[in-house]
């Protein structure tokens, strides 16, 4: 079987999801009240996906406008991860609004 193809970076495409998902659930981990309304299945049992993806968008967002992971980590609310559709550069209109 032939081994993964790439990103641009050289890493594998496993490795970055991987990160990507390590450091939604780092990013989740303080915002205790976010993930308590995110959780599945019987009893909390998981996280709903939705919020793992809006995290990783909101740090990919940060990390390539010049943060590190760390700090991409460390300045993301707990609006952002609920509205991932709101812009964070301080304006009111949705991110992907043209108007």
């Amino acid at each position: 079987m032939a081994s993964s193809p790439g990103n641009s970076s050289g890493e594998r495409i496993e490795d970055v999801a991987q990160n990507a998902i390590r450091l939604a659930h780092k990013t989740l981990d303080r915002f205790p009240d976010v993930k308590r309304r995110h959780m599945v299945v019987a009893g909390g049992a998981a996280l709903s996906s939705a919020i793992i993806a809006a995290a990783a968008v909101a740090i990919v967002r940060r990390v390539r406008s010049g943060s590190t992971e760390a700090e991409a980590v460390a300045e993301i609310t707990a609006d952002e991860l609920e509205n991932p559709n709101h812009s964070v550069d301080g304006d009111d209109s949705p991110a992907n609004d043209p108007a």
